[in-house]
């Protein structure tokens, strides 16, 4: 029997200051996109991770819930441009 190492979380933090949109998501398919103000529970729906409110503390909300997984976990923020 094979032993399988867990993959490792990156967690992509992409924000477009312009026109304050941001986009978070890891490469396991958890995440969501909007404007800065939508980066709460009630605005998708999304209670998986708790309460949590802005982009920010959203990826360090995702990046704990892999840690307590015993995953490696890492946010990497860049800047895009929301079309």
């Amino acid at each position: 029997m094979k032993k399988t190492k867990s993959k490792d979380a990156i967690i992509t933090v992409l924000v477009d200051e312009s026109c304050e949109m941001a986009d978070v998501s890891d490469n396991f398919g958890n995440g969501m996109s909007g404007n800065f103000w939508d980066f709460h529970p009630g605005c998708h729906g999304i209670t998986k991770f708790g309460d949590f409110r802005g982009y920010n503390m959203f990826a360090e909300i995702i990046k704990a819930y892999h840690i307590g997984k015993g995953r490696k976990a890492k946010i990497v923020k860049k800047k895009y441009k929301y079309e």
